[in-house]
């Protein structure tokens, strides 16, 4: 026969009491974050704000409910967390780490629950008849419960519901696959570009007006006085000010200056519809994330950008990389596109861009030469061995640069890589010259002919 004394009601409610203080707590905390992101809405758009503190006060209120015994807010907080987890894990982009906060909130809602239904089965079995607490909090609480789940429901079914076509801004998952593919051929979404949120008003035929924000750029575009077809780009982190102008007929207008410019991108979006504060709190969010010093200075003291000193900021350096210098993670990126290969051996990496490498570049190592450029979202590239060059001569600039720009031709017409040096970094001729040294010392007889007569074809 077992010795083992059965749990008495006073030790369950206890237990019970200390889930539910945990999840008061929760509560509490996720409402004041509401609450402070609200108003600053660096990191959360507004409606996300309002669902932490909903959120909030649905765990506070049920805590409350729980602590005096009700066994339904138990399994409401229970439900409740059920349903956040499924929701995240359907989403888009979500981090391993909230998946596992998220568990841990199940299981210990999961044990709240098992403690309260155990603590009310106890203490009716009691002496006392009755579970311990103030009643008529259950009864206040679920006048505050239902009304944020039946909210709470019919937001989590808005993303299901089917979405028109005409006077409504799309997320960028909900944009038709025709109106992506008009965009594409007109080069207002480039092939590596991630389209966000979209709106045009003039419904399914877009071609006559539309915005759109993706993960690099706000656009814009219309038909001008011709009936040609016009736009409008900002790159994200360049804008200076985003400010709503106007709202009638339905319509919030927002004019938005940029950086070293005085021309102002016009942005339309409906005014009763839910994503409009999504679009501009995403597009503040994203513009602030992409920017630095020296795009927020030139803002605020309207003057030209000094594009160097964002390209270092940005870790581009303006002068040449020598090859030992060039750190972890660029050559990455370069052994990953196939522009530098395990075996070789990096001597210099130059690049004018401003943003990310990607932009434009220009390596040589002990075996090739060449560049790369990004255009219209696709990165070419052009290289040769030492050796398959025929001339590097100095191009003609339009414009005055900060650097001499060459031209590396190879057999053909078409075979060539163009290529700027800072007139800045006083190795920039001895590079030149190293170049040219190594296509004479690695030049057979075979290169020469071929920049005689052009490439053999069926070679």
């Amino acid at each position: 026969m077992s010795d083992k004394k059965p749990v008495d009601a006073d030790t369950l409610r206890k237990r019970l009491r200390r889930y539910a203080g945990l999840f008061f707590v929760l509560g509490v905390l996720q409402a004041c974050i509401g609450v402070l992101t609200f108003y600053d809405q660096t990191d959360y758009a507004s409606e996300q704000a309002i669902g932490l503190c909903l959120s909030g006060v649905f765990l506070a209120t049920a805590a409350i409910m729980a602590w005096n015994g009700s066994r339904f807010a138990s399994l409401a907080i229970l439900v409740w967390i059920i349903v956040d987890l499924a929701y995240m894990v359907a989403a888009d982009g979500i981090l391993a780490p909230g998946i596992v906060q998220r568990i841990i909130y199940l299981l210990l809602a999961l044990m709240m629950s098992v403690h309260s239904f155990r603590h009310w089965s106890v203490a009716h079995k009691s002496s006392e008849g009755r579970v311990r607490g103030w009643a008529w909090t259950r009864w206040a609480g679920l006048m505050v419960l239902l009304p944020i789940a039946a909210l709470t429901a019919y937001g989590l079914t808005l993303p299901a519901q089917p979405v028109s076509e005409s006077g409504g801004v799309l997320s960028g998952r909900d944009i038709p696959s025709h109106h992506l593919s008009w965009m594409r051929e007109q080069d207002l979404l480039y092939a590596n570009e991630t389209p966000l949120l979209f709106y045009s008003a003039a419904g399914d035929v877009i071609a006559e007006d539309g915005n759109i924000l993706t993960d690099r750029y706000l656009g814009s575009w219309w038909n001008d006085e011709d009936g040609e077809l016009a736009s409008d780009w900002i790159r994200l982190g360049t804008a200076c000010e985003i400010k709503k102008t106007s709202e009638e007929a339905g319509i919030l207008v927002y004019d938005i200056s940029r950086a070293e410019s005085e021309d102002i991108l016009t942005l339309w979006l409906p005014d009763e519809d839910r994503l409009s504060a999504t679009f501009i709190a995403r597009l503040k969010y994203l513009n602030a994330r992409h920017t630095n010093e020296e795009l927020t200075a030139a803002c605020a003291e309207d003057r030209p950008v000094d594009w160097k000193q964002v390209a270092r900021l940005n870790g581009i350096p303006s002068g040449i990389v020598e090859g030992d210098d060039i750190d972890i993670s660029l050559r990455q990126w370069l052994f990953g596109n196939n522009f530098l290969l395990p075996q070789e051996t990096p001597l210099w990496l130059h690049s004018t861009a401003i943003y990310a490498y990607a932009e434009t570049g220009t390596l040589m190592t002990e075996t090739h030469f060449g560049g790369w450029e990004e255009e219209d979202g696709v990165l070419n590239s052009v290289w040769f061995k030492h050796g398959e060059i025929c001339a590097v001569e100095p191009v003609e600039q339009e414009e005055a640069g900060s650097g001499t720009l060459y031209r590396a031709y190879g057999p053909g017409d078409e075979t060539w890589v163009q290529f700027s040096m800072p007139d800045s970094d006083p190795t920039s001729d001895a590079r030149v010259k190293e170049l040219k040294a190594l296509t004479a010392q690695y030049r057979t007889e075979a290169h020469a002919e071929a920049c005689e007569t052009g490439p053999d074809d069926e070679a």
